[in-house]
C-alpha cells in the first residue's frame, strides 16, 4: 500500500470568503492541477496526479472544498480504481484540515466496493499562518481493511524556510515544510520524509520524497493548471 496523502493547492476565486489569509489548498472551482512524479534522475515519470476542483461551499465558519483525484502510473494506467471524489475543510483562520485516513479510505474503496474499509483519527492541520522555524502538530490515524489495520503517523513536522522555485507551471514564492510519514500494518512498513513547497493560494507545487535515512527517492512537481 502506498502513502496516500494528498496535500493540494488554490487560487481564491468566486463568492465564498475563506478567511483573511488564503489557505494552502486549491479553491479554483472548475480548474485542474496536473502533477508528475519522477525518479531521482528526474527523467522517468513514475506517476501522475490530477486534482479537479468541483466546488467551494460554506461550511460552518469556514468552507468545504470538493474535488476529484485521479492517480495514474507513468504508463497512463489508472490506480486505485480511477477518479475518486473527496473533500477537505478550511476553517475560519484559513487552516486546511486534511482527513488523511478518510482520504485513504475513499481511494482504497475504489479498488473494491465490497471491501469493509473504515477509518478514524486526527486531521493533519496545514496552518495558514506558517513561519520558518515553526513546529507543526503531528497526527495519528488508522485505516482498517476487512479488519486489517494500518496505522499512519505524520510526525516531526516543521517549517524549514521561504524559497522561490520554478516549475513548468510557473515561478512561485513558497513556504517549505518537512514531515515524516510512518505507516505500519501486517506485512507493510513505510518510513519516509517529505519536503513540501506550498504557495498561498496555490497549494503545493512540489514535494520531494526521501527514505528514513534522507536518501532522495524522487519528486512530484506541478506541471500545469487548466
Amino acid at each position: 500500500m502506498k502513502t496516500i496523502v494528498p496535500v493540494i493547492a488554490a487560487l481564491l476565486l468566486g463568492a465564498v470568503s475563506l478567511s483573511a489569509q488564503e489557505p494552502y489548498f486549491c479553491t479554483m472551482a472548475g480548474h485542474k492541477l496536473y502533477y508528475e512524479r519522477y525518479k531521482p534522475d528526474m527523467k522517468k515519470i513514475l506517476q501522475t496526479t490530477t486534482f479537479e476542483i468541483e466546488s467551494v461551499k460554506p461550511e460552518g465558519d469556514g468552507s468545504r472544498i470538493e474535488y476529484y483525484l485521479t492517480l495514474r502510473k507513468g504508463n497512463g494506467r489508472t490506480l486505485y480504481g480511477g477518479r475518486t471524489f473527496l473533500s477537505v475543510d478550511v476553517n475560519s483562520e484559513g487552516d486546511v484540515l486534511l482527513d488523511v485516513a478518510g482520504t485513504a479510505r475513499a481511494i482504497l474503496q475504489g479498488l473494491s466496493n465490497s471491501a469493509r474499509i473504515k477509518s478514524e483519527g486526527e486531521n493533519t492541520i496545514l496552518p495558514s499562518n506558517m513561519h520558518p522555524g515553526d513546529t507543526l502538530p503531528e497526527s495519528l490515524c488508522t485505516v482498517s481493511v476487512s479488519g486489517i489495520k494500518l496505522r499512519i503517523n505524520i510526525r516531526d513536522r516543521m517549517v524549514l524556510r521561504e524559497e522561490t522555485i520554478t516549475t513548468p507551471a510557473g515561478t512561485f514564492d513558497c513556504i517549505v515544510t518537512r514531515e515524516r510519514k510512518v505507516e505500519n500494518g501486517p506485512l507493510h512498513h513505510l518510513d519516509n520524509w517529505v519536503d513540501n513547497w506550498y504557495v498561498r493560494g496555490l497549494g503545493y507545487v512540489r514535494h520531494d520524497i526521501y527514505d528514513k535515512d534522507m536518501e532522495f527517492e524522487g519528486s512530484e512537481i506541478l506541471i500545469r493548471i487548466e
